[in-house]
């Protein structure tokens, strides 16, 4: 009995065996798709840690409005004797706006304070509050100035206070 040896790839008395393995060409645009899909997970990390490194900021924004909103919630007509009130005729004096905003966050946001008073029938008893916190941008492209982020608070405060006996 003979022994028959296969030779792939080649016609042995015209049969045709298949070829194992895979070609270069084939190998190639693998390397090419894979490289591909990497390259767009990397770029997909990089956006999410930028929106979570915003949305961390925006949050910490949020914050610091809502504390100078709460220090002027504390307000009263008479403050002769308490701490940590304000007047109502003072809300508007730079002194009570962002009190201790520096040494929380490391100075990387400013604070902005309006107060107005409300024209007409309620003048002199209510006014409008807005409170902005801004922040420039993580990255600044081009060596160009980046326009910055803002996170805006707005309220009416009535002269009546709670704290008022």
């Amino acid at each position: 009995m003979a022994v028959r040896r296969r030779m792939y790839g080649k016609k042995d008395h015209g049969v045709t065996y298949k070829q194992n393995g895979f070609s270069l060409f084939e190998v190639m645009i693998s390397l090419v798709l894979i490289s591909i899909a990497a390259l767009g997970l990397i770029k997909l990390q990089a956006n999410l840690e930028q929106k979570a490194t915003f949305t961390l900021q925006q949050i910490e924004a949020l914050h610091f409005a809502e504390r100078q909103l709460e220090l002027f919630r504390a307000r009263a007509n008479d403050t002769t004797g308490s701490t940590g009130l304000v007047a109502f005729s003072q809300l508007g004096l730079p002194a009570y706006c962002g009190d201790g905003i520096d040494q929380l966050s490391g100075s990387i946001y400013s604070i902005s304070c309006k107060v107005e008073d409300v024209a007409g029938v309620l003048a002199g008893e209510l006014k409008n509050i807005t409170i902005t916190i801004s922040w420039n941008k993580r990255v600044q492209d081009n060596m160009e100035l980046s326009p910055s982020h803002a996170v805006s608070l707005s309220t009416k405060l009535s002269k009546y206070s709670e704290f008022d006996m």
